[in-house]
């Protein structure tokens, strides 16, 4: 595995950060795919299995999203509180 100093000294590069984050998301996604599938077999009579599935990653995938954006800017405001 990666010890933290060197994956901390990775992410200081802006394009290797965009790497990591982008896996780092996709492996949320997949990893969460169980509880889809699980909520997709749950509701299948009332609407088809393969909307369900595709619906629930849609939703996973944009709170991912949501969630890397917020500590974005919970970082900025953070700095930007520290520097005044």
């Amino acid at each position: 595995g990666t010890s933290w100093n060197e994956l901390k000294d990775r992410l200081e590069d802006p394009e290797e950060a965009k790497t990591i984050s982008k896996a780092a998301l996709s492996y949320l996604v997949e990893a969460n795919l169980r509880l889809v599938l699980s909520a997709a077999k749950r509701f299948s009579g009332v609407v088809g299995t393969d909307e369900l599935i595709a619906e629930g990653n849609l939703i996973l995938y944009n709170a991912a999203v949501y969630f890397e954006q917020e500590k974005e800017l919970n970082s900025f405001v953070q700095e930007e509180l520290l520097s005044i």
